[in-house]
């Protein structure tokens, strides 16, 4: 049987204040470490839910009865922009708790009692987003309790029947819970409170130094109202994003929209040429177009349409070695000295066709047909 001293209660009362103001400072803390808004279904939320209870009492009876109750909750997120929440709740509820002790009859005390309970109170909830759809807290708060012990039969036990203490008193509790989102309006919850009482007549027997407690284990549903969704995680909510798909974890401006520094219509994170000049015309990957292959983008290029393969200089026009106007891939004679005048396939000229070209031919109108020397004089 679980006994809880009244010491206890305050303890519990800053163990729980200790824990979320603790685990308030860290949320800050990796917040202020990438700032980057996030919108989940809990930021910015109201949530209404409503769930059905398994009690267990821990009082002086030696056994504790499963029983049931119900309750409602209503509860309201601050907006972090981020995967950790943060929330204020109102709950009330009612139900039984009960327990058993046969031991008890040869005391003149009832073997078994069920005690109707009304309750309601304030607390706190803090979480975080440990997956798209799971969202795991711990809650602490306190509660003004209404309790009445009675026979299963429905009579007052005896010391209640003599009003020998109030039926009302404070309570706190601390909770463990996880909430499961089917869509970012409806979620499953499931929880184990752990209720902490300043009496010891829960039973309506007052024994030892203990006072009674009593546990409750919750499942429901609940419903958000008002929540903003981001659906790609980028910090802008859906309904004013302009880009709804943007991948996880890529910079977006005001609108939703990856980032686009060169505006050339390839955002940031696909772009392998980041600083193309404005207005130049781009490829799928944000690179200047290069109609022939040339590796001298078009914007550039000034023979844009060098044959496929061919050499280029800076410029994107063919090699041309020997600087005769014929660019090298077409040049048949590649090594003519600088200045010597050419003819379309890059050889020197040889007006009187006898086999030396004229910047050489010392005879330059040898009749046609005549055989001359290499050095004709």
């Amino acid at each position: 049987m679980l006994t809880v001293k009244p010491k206890r209660l305050l303890n519990f009362r800053y163990s729980v204040l200790t824990i979320i103001i603790f685990l308030l400072l860290y949320s800050s803390f990796e917040f202020a470490q990438d700032n980057k808004k996030i919108y989940q279904p809990l930021n910015g939320s109201v949530l209404l839910s409503l769930e059905g209870s398994a009690t267990f009492s821990q009082t002086d009876y030696q056994t504790s009865n499963i029983d049931f109750a119900w309750r409602g909750l209503g509860e309201y997120y601050f907006n972090l922009y981020s995967k950790y929440f943060l929330g204020l709740r109102l709950a009330g509820g009612t139900g039984f708790i009960a327990g058993k002790d046969a031991s008890f009859i040869n005391q003149g005390i009832s073997k078994s009692f069920q005690t109707s309970i009304y309750y309601a109170g304030a607390g706190v909830e803090f979480g975080y987003q440990v997956a798209s759809q799971i969202f795991p807290y711990i809650s602490g708060g306190v509660n003004t309790l209404f309790f009445d012990p009675r026979y299963y039969s429905g009579g007052r036990l005896a010391n209640n029947a003599k009003n020998v203490y109030s039926r009302r008193t404070a309570s706190e509790y601390i909770e463990l819970g996880c909430r499961y989102f089917f869509t970012d309006q409806i979620a499953v919850n499931l929880s184990f409170d752990q209720y902490l009482i300043p009496t010891d007549y829960l039973d309506d027997l007052k024994r030892g130094s203990s006072n009674d407690s009593y546990s409750q284990l919750n499942f429901g549903v609940s419903f958000v109202l008002f929540g903003k969704k981001d659906s790609d995680g980028d910090g802008v909510p859906d309904d004013e994003d302009e880009c709804p798909n943007t991948p996880w974890g890529i910079k977006v401006d005001s609108h939703g929209c990856p980032l686009d520094a060169d505006g050339d219509g390839v955002p940031d994170y696909l772009d392998k040429c980041p600083n193309t000049p404005k207005g130049v015309k781009v490829d799928a990957t944000g690179c200047p177009l290069d109609k022939d292959g040339d590796g001298v983008p078009d914007y550039l290029d000034k023979c844009p349409d060098t044959p496929k393969g061919v050499k280029v200089d800076v410029f994107g026009c063919p090699l041309d070695s020997d600087g005769d106007g014929v660019p090298d891939y077409l040049d048949k004679c590649p090594d003519t000295p600088k200045g010597v005048k050419v003819d379309a396939t890059g050889c020197p000229l040889d007006s009187d066709g006898d086999g030396v070209p004229d910047y050489l031919d010392k005879c330059p109108n040898t009749p046609k047909g005549v055989k001359v020397d290499s050095f004709e004089i």
